[in-house]
């Protein structure tokens, strides 16, 4: 049982017989318990049967701890030790050691296996100021490992037990078994999980009904056609610019001598006085007065007992360091900052003009686009290319383009559709036949001709 020094603060693996930084000796006293049958109150926990009745101390009797009943350090020591465990069968208390100080195999009241127990009394933190009040000792259900003996260390509860009933046939020991398989909670897991997996599915349907494309048999409502043909213009370009910009093929070429900017010519580099702010110019020594924290020796505010068993040790339940604010005076440096003249090389240096050849000329331009003739009509006019004529001697025709489309409806689609269509399929279609389009989302994406 660890065991921290409630003078100092000190912690010790195990309850020495003085404290090995204060010299504080633990403080060890024996709890008293109330019989159920008479309220006697007061019996010492040594004593298993009640003073005044002489009815046996049982399992869910209510104990106390009394702070006058301090017992010495050895003794104290055996007591904290062990661990009071409930029988399995007859649920009366089996103490940790007999009155020789060896480890008990057995129920004094049935005689079962103490290996056999299936709860042990835990520790409780009892204030200071709550020590007399009586209160039911606590139980594990799944008690912790026990040593059978002091030094004697174990593993496991398992291990424990199989050391307590040593050299018994046969061998006893408690093997704990995992706790009950929840099927309420495993059920409603396995709901959440299966909502939010129908859930998704839901979502992924909706968005992949959302944009599929899907056919249409759509009718034909009107028909549209329309050609035309590019003019181009011959063109020539009357420009001006520098010499280096002049085409090759370039006439009526006239220059003129023009200053095309200006050039740096350096003529050396001469020393200039500068003055100049330097930040940290220098340093210098100032004193300060700065404050910092005082902490006062650790106390203990408040004490508690650890109960465990027969016996309860006393601890600190609340250290508390004092502290205050104190000041003192102390050397620091910083910067002065300071203009300072320093010699700098500045480079001195003069402009030259730079002269060039400024042009005029007339150069070809090429063949570049003009204008369109173009010819529409519905399905009631045979297409045709446009008449071409009217064009001047530096005119000519170019390109030819033409297009023919129809406008279908249809139940799931947008009203004034018009899609694209070759020639050959556009004269097979006339108003009010059916064409097989493709539309996602009310739009027609392509159709099947």
């Amino acid at each position: 049982m660890t065991w921290e020094c409630h003078g100092c603060g000190e912690q010790h693996p195990n309850i020495p017989d003085a404290c090995r930084a204060c010299g504080t000796k633990p403080e060890i006293v024996e709890n008293v318990w109330r019989c159920r049958y008479c309220s006697t109150a007061g019996i010492p926990a040594g004593k298993p049967r009640c003073t005044t009745c002489g009815k046996e101390r049982e399992a869910e009797s209510d104990f106390a701890v009394d702070p006058s009943r301090v017992l010495d350090v050895e003794v104290g020591r055996k007591l904290a030790e062990g661990t009071l465990v409930k029988c399995a069968y007859c649920e009366d208390l089996i103490e940790p050691f007999d009155a020789a100080g060896n480890p008990r195999k057995s129920c004094d009241t049935c005689g079962a296996s103490r290996g056999e127990a299936k709860a042990a009394a835990v520790e409780q933190t009892i204030p200071a100021d709550q020590a007399g009040t009586y209160r039911p000792m606590q139980y594990a259900a799944s008690p912790p490992a026990q040593s059978p003996h002091p030094g004697t260390p174990a593993q496991s509860w398992q291990e424990a037990n199989a050391l307590a009933d040593e050299h018994e046939d046969p061998p006893g020991g408690v093997f704990a078994s995992p706790g009950a398989f929840d099927y309420k909670r495993a059920a409603i897991l396995g709901g959440v999980g299966l909502g939010g997996l129908v859930l998704l599915l839901w979502l992924g349907g909706l968005l992949v009904q959302a944009f599929r494309a899907y056919p249409v048999d759509a009718t034909v409502t009107a028909k549209r056609w329309e050609r035309s043909i590019a003019v181009e213009r011959h063109v020539i370009l009357h420009e001006s610019g520098w010499i280096g910009q002049k085409p090759i093929e370039a006439w009526d070429v006239s220059c003129a001598t023009r200053q095309n900017g200006n050039r740096r010519i350096s003529d050396g580099w001469v020393p200039v006085p500068t003055v100049k702010w330097f930040a940290c110019d220098h340093q210098e020594s100032y004193s300060a007065r700065e404050p910092y924290m005082v902490r006062g020796q650790k106390y203990c505010a408040s004490f508690a007992y650890k109960s465990k068993g027969k016996v309860s040790v006393k601890e600190c339940a609340d250290w508390r360091t004092p502290t205050s604010t104190a000041y003192r005076t102390v050397t620091k440096q910083r910067c002065v900052g300071a203009n300072r003249t320093v010699i700098e090389s500045v480079e001195r240096y003069h402009f030259e003009p730079i002269w060039d050849q400024y042009c005029s000329w007339t150069a070809d331009g090429g063949w570049r686009y003009a204008r369109a003739l173009t010819a529409s009509g519905g399905a009631q006019d045979p297409p045709r290319w446009p008449e071409v004529q009217g064009l001047s001697a530096d005119e000519r025709t170019s390109t030819r383009t033409e297009s023919y489309s129809v406008e279908v409806s249809g139940g799931k689609i947008d009203p004034f559709q018009r899609i694209l269509l070759p020639e050959v399929v556009w004269r097979e279609r006339h108003v009010g036949s059916t064409l097989r389009v493709w539309a996602r989302r009310g739009s027609v994406i392509s159709s099947s001709y």
